[in-house]
């Protein structure tokens, strides 16, 4: 699903795409539209990027003949014949002068699909201007991706910049700027600006239950009463899951969230959230010293601050195992 932001940007390329007749609608379209968003502006800019010279070569290249197709009465009649042109469509393109509906190209479909399945694979659940920025480094052979290696735009300094800040920032600045101020960190490529740790590295389980994104859970009720003792308890309350893999362990924890959501437990443990730590976004960019452990504290600050504003949370670490270890750099233990 797009965001709202990556819609309207769309919707303009399509219109600046009808407006000069074009055949597709094509990366080049796309980019062109997407420098109206102020993240991938900001991303652009931190890699070393002239945004308006960047600007006025895609709009040339758009804008020139040579690069778009206008279709003749015989080749509309052809493609209504393949039933790609509907009678409805070709009534609206009369009234407004417009020849033909450009259709998505290949290129196109190609990186909204990998961004869409990078998003997905993340936790996340919207495709965002930027996703479609990184995704794009892979269509070696359009003149989008030309047009930014021209400028010296890399993929690395691209997720280098959104998952770090400014890709000029020091080995020292990058760790400090994500423990004192958590809530400026820059983007990550699913996150969003202002977004708190708990948003960028955790997963919502209510809001999945809510959804109905969880599947029922059948045979482990006794699983499930144990753990909800355990967390009821004053001390020693959290519990520890272990098990072979595959035999369902986080599942009983998403059947805990879904009897949350239905009201179902006692009442120590209504209205809390289950969030599930993402350990792939977590570690995913933490290539500094001091990053993953200074990512950690970010969402254990988020759950203190719930704590203290009277809003209740369980964080469940998902292959626990993967922590010890996560995050150390090049020669380390």
């Amino acid at each position: 699903m797009m965001s709202k932001k990556l819609e309207v940007i769309i919707n303009e390329a399509i219109r600046r795409a009808n407006d000069l007749k074009h055949e597709y609608l094509t990366l080049e379209n796309v980019l062109l539209a997407m420098l109206s968003d102020e993240q991938v502006r900001e991303i652009l800019i931190e890699c070393g990027a002239e945004v308006e010279e960047v600007k006025n070569e895609l709009s040339d290249f758009i804008k020139d003949d040579s690069n778009f197709s206008i279709l003749n009465d015989e080749q509309i009649k052809e493609l209504s014949q393949k039933q790609f042109v509907n009678d409805e469509l070709r009534e609206l393109a009369k009234e407004n002068g417009i020849l033909y509906q450009p259709e998505i190209s290949m290129a196109l479909q190609r990186v909204i699909q990998r961004a869409a399945i990078h998003v997905q694979s993340s936790g996340k659940r919207q495709i965002k201007g930027i996703n479609l920025l990184v995704a794009l480094f892979q269509e070696k052979e359009s003149y989008a991706l030309y047009t930014l290696e021209k400028q010296g735009v890399e993929r690395f300094d691209v997720v280098r910049a959104i998952s770090h800040g400014p890709v000029g920032a020091s080995d020292e600045a990058g760790p400090k700027q994500l423990e004192v101020d958590g809530d400026t960190e820059a983007e990550e490529v699913q996150g969003g600006k202002g977004a708190s740790f708990l948003e960028k590295f955790a997963i919502n389980l209510n809001e999945q239950a809510h959804e109905n994104l969880i599947d029922p859970l059948v045979g482990r009720r006794d699983e499930v009463l144990r753990i909800i003792q355990i967390l009821c308890r004053r001390r020693k309350n959290n519990p520890l899951l272990v098990g072979e893999a595959g035999v369902g362990k986080t599942a009983i924890v998403e059947g805990l969230a879904k009897l949350i959501v239905e009201d179902d437990v006692p009442d120590v443990l209504k209205e809390t959230t289950i969030y599930a730590l993402d350990m792939a976004s977590l570690v995913a960019g933490a290539k500094f010293r001091g990053d993953f452990e200074a990512r950690i504290k970010g969402v254990i600050k988020d759950l203190e601050k719930m704590h203290k504003d009277g809003e209740r949370a369980i964080l469940f670490i998902d292959e626990m195992h993967t922590v010890m270890g996560a995050g150390a750099t090049s020669g380390g233990s």
